[in-house]
């Protein structure tokens, strides 16, 4: 397979912007995307994918991009929400450091390179992001159309727990989609109950409070709703 110097990926959803829509955010950061020499790959999400958990070896454009793009390059996508979960870009990253690539989100502009444990936690935060923003708008279309209201259950990490949890999110040793795999939840929202109890959401920032001796932090105390006398 020929390889170039850049490509686009694009993962189309059911009720997401059309190709058209995609393309031209694409072209805005100066991807041309019609030309033969940048070519970009398309995917569409079936309701079986987007009911089970993201994987790349089911995303065959994103694996066909990955293979086409030459050393040095660069991979452009719309958001980072194309990227369908957190497992789905650790492995992207990993596959892109190893060819020296870098990775650009063109409704941002950000470029991040995944060699950086840097950039790599912070495309886990614009992930995280931007797939729970797409997938709120589908769910509260959903529950809108069916008539129901209230949320979800929410998962619960708290306690002793919480505190395993928080001291194996900074070891080395443990990624987050094993933790996430441990505590039976997803890595997203593995992600989001460490930053609800500590302020941080980055695997990196973690593993550099310890070895201050910092981490974890104090609790986050919750606001009362209860006034004192002073405040009456």
């Amino acid at each position: 397979m020929a390889t170039v110097d850049r490509v686009s990926f694009i993962r189309l959803t059911p009720r997401g912007p059309s190709l058209e829509e995609w393309l031209a955010v694409l072209a805005k950061k100066g991807f041309p995307v019609r030309h033969q020499d940048d070519p970009y790959f398309v995917q569409a999400a079936d309701k079986k994918e987007t009911k089970s958990k993201a994987r790349l070896t089911k995303i065959d454009a994103l694996n066909a991009a990955l293979n086409s793009i030459r050393p040095g390059g660069v991979l452009g996508v719309p958001n980072f929400s194309h990227f369908a979960g957190l497992d789905v870009w650790f492995e992207v990253g990993r596959r892109l450091a190893l060819k020296g690539c870098k990775v650009q989100c063109c409704e941002t502009g950000a470029l991040l390179d995944p060699t950086q444990g840097a950039d790599i936690a912070q495309g886990a935060g614009m992930v995280h992001e931007a797939v729970n923003r797409r997938r709120g708008r589908a769910m509260t279309l959903k529950r809108v159309a069916a008539g129901v209201t209230g949320g979800r259950k929410k998962i619960a990490l708290t306690g002793p727990k919480l505190r395993e949890a928080l001291a194996l999110f900074a070891d080395t040793e443990w990624s987050v989609p094993a933790l996430a795999d441990k505590y039976e939840m997803s890595p997203s929202t593995f992600l989001r109950r460490v930053k609800e109890a500590t302020g941080i959401a980055s695997k990196i920032e973690a593993i550099t409070l310890l070895n201050k001796g910092e981490w974890p932090p104090a609790p986050k105390r919750r606001k009362s709703n209860v006034k004192t006398q002073d405040e009456e």
